[in-house]
């Protein structure tokens, strides 16, 4: 409203008269030792202007004409703009910064403003053409490093960069042209463009301008200045950074905030359970074969298991695995484990050899992170339908593959990290066109641990068997008991160490013992640092020294290992390998952003043969196509000091969305020793509706010429998806094939069966009922009713769901332990009055386990009324903008409004129950308002509209008049030690009664005399309190009258 903003042109007058309070005071005998009663707090906030009435005007008008001397026609004129003016561009126009009674050489505290962020207040002096700034103050909230040293007379620094210096010698008198030198040009100061105070200067904002190439914006009625720049300032690059951070902490790790809903552990539950059945028919014979994926909870823990099988074996293959994970550590008693695995496991890894395979056994840890003892190395591991395909991507590079898995399990073992930033993505490509993704995010920029944190991790396998004995063992893998063991320790935030035992037991008989110490060092928060030794059996041994830093967008990483072992004649050898890693971006902003990774190895043996490889990956995303690009150069040295031959390989793949359409190129290639292409294949999907989709796939092998190509059908299904394949080639062979997919659970409690195209096992599943809750008890209920076509959100999740005709929405594929709240939209609710009577809960999804959750929906309610004021002469009026507060039974705020310029408020859409209604005690204070602040109203679960609840407040009567302050305190108990000091020397000047208050901005104590009607009279006690040697000073003060 314009009227309101036109009240702003009193402000100066108020602000002059700033310091009285609104208080009862706490007195202090000068006599008594006795304790004082508590002091109330002094009220030295500024008014509000939109809320003063027209008694406020006419009081402040008049005040106007007698400080300021404005004629009786200049009042009429202010006084009709007030009662006419609607909009705020208008009044700012209007009422310029000398009308507005802002008097030249006034004193100022500007709000400064940049990219329309509230930086802090700055004290400025008007002037005639608009304000003058204290350079200390401004300088410091732009962060510029200059000085102003007022000791010394001179103001020295620069901006924006070095090279950019400034220099101002200060002036004696405050009436001297002043010679100032900016970014070596000259500029003159006039007298009349600075003011030359006690402990800074201050300098006209036009000037400052054309120092810096800024510009102010001025609002001398809101108090406010805009400041922008021709060049970035580094306050406002800083919150850039800031923003930057803040968004990729949104981004990366967002939270779930809302009540948490524990799922327990069950004895045993339904299984959610992914299918695959194929039959195949070819010119020599005809196979079957199946393969299930599964998890659930059993024995109070969670399985995973897989099985398969085909028409010549009914089991080909079996795996189970068991396990319980808890981010709080709390699993295991004493052990505080985080997580514990027994069963199929992987063996926990010592030193600085690879990761074993999947074994039976039992694992037990503590670490929360998921890497390496050594922060360097990460496993990626799972299981999958046989027949799929895998690709591993980090920071989108492609950088391993597993093709057509048959043993439903890959391993990405010791995948190297990266410092800083790494995004891995896992894309699986099933035998029906399927396409299912993965990912997981690594940063690494600090030791795994900090100061006095310890980590452990406890494996005990039989390795090359499974648990159930069937599961398939490559033939070279040597058999045995292992018991591994890790534990690290922070020394401090930037060191730690790392120790490792591993005893393993063969069934040949024969025992071996490994060793391993390490250590890993964050120096200057920039390079990270690891050294890792590691002895086996006594007589071998390896010692590994790597660093890893990142310069710009630039990640690098150094490697050094040398190995020592005994060969079967006893004979010692030497390896030692050189690894240097360089990855990172260009184009980043561009359409055309380029990822690479350059890798060199050397390796070197003790008979003189050395190896040599070089890598490159490129990876570009553009609106054409994806390209990856994988080169590899191998060259050394045999023993005898004779070259080996160059090899020059390298692998193209190409992929590209046209519309529905999808297509993948692959290109295997050698440069060296010969210029050849030694494969070629494509893959091109096209749907035709949105059920069913074609693909056509085609293999080239130049060097034999075999030609091979197959086409599909596949009908996805919202429960199942099946495909059929013709395959030929250019020998003679040929195959049919019908694959077929589905996935299932059950749900007891709300006896839902579902079924999905998509895998469910590897996740979890929740599923939300939608209700009526008539009774409000928060529970289904027999006979209350269910919300068809409610949309349920997992937030951090990204999954939705449609409550069905039972009013049971499914969310399947919930990532297992990434916690998320779980929020229902009301508009989909479908009648405007349901709302939800939580708002929501968050869960913490599990894999194979199905959750289930009541989400009850209320009839809203709304309460309305009128807030007023019973004036001194008897009058009422509205209060307008007064803040109401709506709190809960629970004594917490609900809902907060504010009245509008009639005083009406209005609370909707809310939940049935019992509240209180209240008035903002500040508001009451600020507006010296007296009266029932609070009204309780209950609210019924019949969309209750309550009308009427309305407040009446009366006006307190204020009495002014003047203090003596003795000094001003920053503790209480400093103001009483300094009372018992000098109150003999007061007793001498004066016999007044002493008391203290608080001021509620500063929170510093006040310590005054008596209370006195004229300024006069306190000048004069003043006048005997400082003969005796105090501090003294006269101050107005006002308190309740009517107390």
């Amino acid at each position: 409203m314009r009227y309101r903003l036109s009240y702003l042109l009193l402000f100066y007058v108020l602000y002059s008269n700033a310091g009285s309070a609104n208080v009862q005071p706490a007195f202090i005998d000068p006599v008594s030792t006795q304790q004082p009663e508590p002091a109330l707090v002094q009220n030295e906030s500024k008014l509000q202007f939109s809320t003063l009435n027209n008694a406020d005007v006419a009081s402040i008008l008049a005040r106007l004409k007698q400080s300021y001397g404005l004629s009786q026609q200049q009042l009429q004129s202010q006084a009709l703009i007030l009662a006419s003016t609607t909009d705020n561009n208008i009044v700012q126009d209007e009422l310029p910064g000398e009308t507005l009674g802002i008097p030249e050489g006034e004193e100022l505290l500007l709000s400064l403003y940049v990219d329309s962020y509230y930086l802090s207040d700055v004290f400025a002096i008007k002037s005639k053409r608009n304000a003058q700034f204290s350079l200390m103050g401004l300088f410091e909230l732009i962060d510029f490093p200059i000085e102003v040293d007022i000791g010394n007379s001179i103001v020295k620094g620069w901006y924006l960069d070095e090279e950019r210096q400034f220099l101002m010698q200060l002036p004696e008198t405050g009436d001297e042209v002043v010679s100032v030198s900016v970014n070596q040009q000259t500029f003159q100061l006039t007298a009349a463009d600075y003011s030359l105070m006690a402990d800074d200067i201050y300098v006209a904002g036009d000037v400052i301008e054309d120092w810096f190439d800024i510009t102010f914006d001025y609002s001398f009625a809101d108090l406010k200045v805009d400041i922008s720049s021709g060049s970035p300032l580094p306050v406002q690059q800083r919150l850039a950074r800031q923003n930057r951070q803040l968004n990729q902490v949104a981004s990366h790790n967002r939270e779930a905030v809302l009540p948490w809903k524990e799922s327990n552990y069950q004895a045993i539950s339904s299984p959610l359970v992914d299918v695959q059945v194929n039959a195949a028919v070819t010119e020599h014979n005809n196979y079957q074969s199946y393969s299930v994926i599964g998890g659930h909870d059993f024995a109070f823990l969670s399985s995973e298991f897989y099985a398969s099988g085909n028409s010549n074996d009914a089991l080909t293959d079996l795996r189970l695995t068991l396990s319980k994970e808890s981010t709080a550590g709390d699993l295991l008693g004493p052990l505080k484990a985080t997580e514990f695995r027994l069963g199929d496991i992987t063996p926990v890894n010592v030193g600085v050899d690879g990761t074993l395979g999947q074994s039976r056994g039992v694992s037990i840890t503590n670490d929360k992170t998921g890497v390496s003892a050594n922060n360097r190395t990460i496993n990626l591991s799972g299981d999958i339908q046989p027949g799929w395909d895998i690709e591993l991507y980090q920071n989108g590079l492609l950088i391993k593959q597993a093709l057509s898995l048959q043993n439903g399990r890959y391993e990405f073992n010791d995948i190297e990290l990266l410092y800083g930033d790494n995004q891995f993505e896992m894309i699986a490509y099933g035998p029906q066109g399927q396409v299912k993704t993965e990912t997981k995010q690594v940063y690494v920029d600090s030791n795994k641990l900090k100061a006095n944190e310890s980590s452990y991790s406890v494996s005990l396998a039989e390795v090359g068997k499974g648990l159930s004995g069937i599961s398939s063992i490559p033939e070279d893998n040597e058999t045995g008991w292992v018991l591994s063991s890790t534990y690290e320790h922070g020394l401090t935030d930037w060191a730690s160490i790392n120790l490792g035992v591993q005893e393993q037991l063969s069934e040949k008989g024969t025992s071996v013992d490994t060793y391993a110490i390490g250590g890993n060092f964050n120096l200057f928060e920039r390079f990270l640092f690891d050294a890792d030794y590691q002895i086996e059996g006594n007589r071998d041994s390896s010692l590994e020294l790597s660093g890893r830093t990142q310069i710009g967008d630039q990640s690098l990483s150094v490697r050094y290992r040398v190995s020592e072992d005994t060969a079967e004649d006893l004979s010692q050898r030497q390896y030692t390998e050189y690894n240097f890693d360089h990855s990172g971006f260009m184009f980043k902003h561009s359409p055309y952003r380029l990822n690479y990774r350059n890798h060199w190895r050397q390796t070197q043996t003790s008979n003189g043969t050395r190896h040599d490889e070089f890598g490159n990956l490129l990876a570009m995303n553009t609106r054409w196509a994806n390209i990856n690009n994988q080169l590899t150069w191998y060259t050394g040295q045999s023993s005898n000091d004779i070259a080996l031959d160059d090899t020059l390989t390298g692998q193209l793949q190409l992929q590209k969305s046209f519309g529905w359409a999808f297509s993948r190129v692959k290109l295997d290639y050698y440069i060296k020793p010969e210029t050849e292409i030694s494969r070629f294949s494509t893959e091109l999907a096209i749907p035709i509706n949105t059920n069913l989709q074609s693909e056509l796939e085609i293999d080239y092998y130049p060097v034999t010429e075999l030609l091979s190509s197959s086409a599909s059908l596949s009908w996805q299904h919202d429960a199942f998806s099946l495909n059929s394949t013709v395959s030929y080639d250019n020998t003679g062979d040929w195959s049919l094939g019908l694959y077929g997919r589905f996935s299932f659970g059950y749900e007891p409690d709300t006896e839902q069966i579902f079924m999905s195209s998509r895998s469910l096992s590897g996740a979890g599943a929740l599923m939300v009922r939608v209700f009526e809750d008539d009774n409000l008890n928060g529970r289904f209920d027999a006979g209350e009713a269910v919300i068809e076509g409610a949309r349920v959100k997992g937030v951090q999740q990204y999954r939705y769901g449609t409550s069905n005709q039972d009013g049971v929405a499914i969310l399947t594929s919930m990532s297992s332990q990434k916690k998320t709240d779980i929020v229902l939209d009301q508009k989909s609710l479908g009648d405007p009055f349901l709302i939800p009577s939580i708002p929501g809960v968050s869960v913490t999804p599990r894999r194979g386990h199905i959750q289930t959750l009541d989400f009850p929906v209320v009839n809203a309610a709304e309460v309305e009324g009128t807030v007023y004021v019973r004036e001194v002469d008897g009058t009422e009026s509205i209060a307008p903008y007064a803040t109401v507060n709506l709190v809960n039974a629970m004594g917490d705020i609900v809902a907060t409004t504010e009245t509008e310029f009639d005083g009406y408020y209005l609370f909707t859409d809310l939940i049935p129950g019992d509240y209180q209604l209240s008035i903002d005690a500040n508001y009451l204070e600020r507006k010296k308002l007296r009266g029932e602040s609070q009204i309780a109203i209950s609210l019924q679960n019949n969309g209750d509209v309550m009308n009427g609840a309305d407040f009446t407040f009366a006006e307190i009567m204020m009495t002014k008049g003047y203090v003596m302050n003795l000094g001003k305190f920053n503790s209480l108990t400093m103001l009483k030690t300094y009372w018992q000091l000098v109150k003999h020397n007061y007793d001498d000047a004066m016999s007044q009664q002493v008391f203290y208050i608080q001021d509620k901005q500063t929170k510093r104590y006040a310590l005054n005399v008596a209370f006195l009607a004229r300024k006069q009279q306190a000048e004069n006690g003043c006048s005997q309190i400082t003969k005796q040697g105090l501090k003294c000073s006269v101050e107005p003060f006002e308190f309740d009258f009517e107390s």
